[in-house]
């Protein structure tokens, strides 16, 4: 999964981050010297009590070592479809948070441009995570293969825990009954695999990670989002809503991402005079540690802050090597996305 990518065209759904981060334990006893002409007691062996050991932080690590292949095989895929497939790439920030967790997302469309994997399923998805970082409710809503309409199509989901690691086959569909069987056979696939797999270790929240808390209306204020779309600009996705995706709210509950999404108030003067086009903003928490990776597309610029950013057109990432964020100013909107994004970093700096 993965935060939600910018709004897709009505005729596909398309998809729209890095320095390490780990905790070291260290300890060290500290021996004390008596003043001088003091006798000091040395404790008996019946009452001396060993140091406790501390528990070593798990290090964090990425389902299946983030190996796509190892998830479904080739013979996999042909046996569960039927047909020839290919890897769907992934742009931007969507599936970041949900690799701090430990965690990845694969997905296979047809080999074919113009092709289905079966009838009216074009992508089949594989998402793999700690099971502690799936809350129950929503563990409990993909124990049984279920559809959330989004845009013009569905994304249907059947999950199941493996040991301690949540296994949740998809299919992103046009139509609204979920194809159980598929999904059934590609959880059993999928499942199969994670006893001799790499476990996923979500990483540890150390240091000045981004809260989370305040809502996209709080965060619009803050931002001064006028100055980009407008007064009377709206918050909210203009047609079908993604953060209602099962994987985006496992990933959101967990405290690994959040997205919002603004819009200018179009037909008012403010709203036709706007900078910027359909905003997004997403926001990754602890993310730095996987900025090298996200900040691989693009031209490499340097925010005021300090921070490092890449720009692809209308989109702009950047990170400070702890957290990661990612803004969106529109197609054709023309507006240099950094703006809003160094507002970003210094809105949410100051809100830790």
């Amino acid at each position: 999964m993965m935060p939600p990518p910018a709004p897709r065209p009505r005729s596909r759904r398309s998809l729209v981050i890095a320095a390490a981060v780990a905790a070291a334990l260290a300890f060290a006893g500290c021996a004390s010297t008596a003043p001088p002409g003091t006798a000091t007691s040395t404790p008996s062996a019946s009452t001396a009590q060993p140091s406790p050991t501390p528990t070593p932080t798990p290090e964090h690590t990425i389902a299946f070592g983030g190996d796509c292949s190892a998830v479904l095989s080739d013979d996999d895929l042909a046996a569960i479809v039927g047909v020839e497939t290919r890897p769907r790439e992934y742009v931007g920030t969507a599936d970041v948070g949900l690799r701090t967790l430990g965690g990845i997302e694969c997905a296979w469309q047809a080999a074919e441009d113009i092709g289905y994997l079966a009838d009216g399923i074009y992508s089949l998805i594989v998402v793999v995570l700690p099971t502690a970082s799936v809350s129950a409710d929503l563990r409990a809503e993909a124990s049984t293969a279920a559809c959330i309409r989004i845009y013009d199509g569905a994304t249907c989901t059947l999950g199941a825990d493996v040991g301690g690691v949540w296994v949740a086959a998809q299919v992103d569909q046009f139509g609204d009954e979920p194809p159980t069987a598929l999904l059934q056979s590609t959880l059993d696939t999928a499942s199969a695999h994670v006893p001799g797999a790499i476990a996923p270790v979500a990483l540890p929240a150390t240091g000045p990670w981004w809260s989370l808390g305040a809502t996209c209306e709080e965060l619009g204020e803050r931002l001064g989002l006028a100055d980009f779309l407008g007064e009377g600009y709206v918050t909210g996705w203009w047609e079908g809503d993604p953060t209602l995706a099962w994987t985006y709210r496992v990933v959101r509950d967990a405290g690994a991402t959040a997205s919002c999404h603004w819009n200018p108030n179009y037909g008012s003067a403010a709203g036709d005079a706007a900078v910027y086009g359909l905003t997004s903003l997403t926001l990754s928490p602890g993310a730095g540690w996987d900025q090298e990776r996200v900040l691989s597309r693009g031209q490499r610029v340097e925010l005021p802050g300090g921070q490092s950013a890449a720009v692809d057109e209308e989109v702009a990432v950047g990170a400070d090597g702890v957290n990661v964020a990612s803004v969106s100013a529109g197609q054709r909107s023309g507006g240099d996305p950094t703006e809003l994004l160094s507002r970003v970093f210094e809105v949410m700096d100051g809100m830790r």
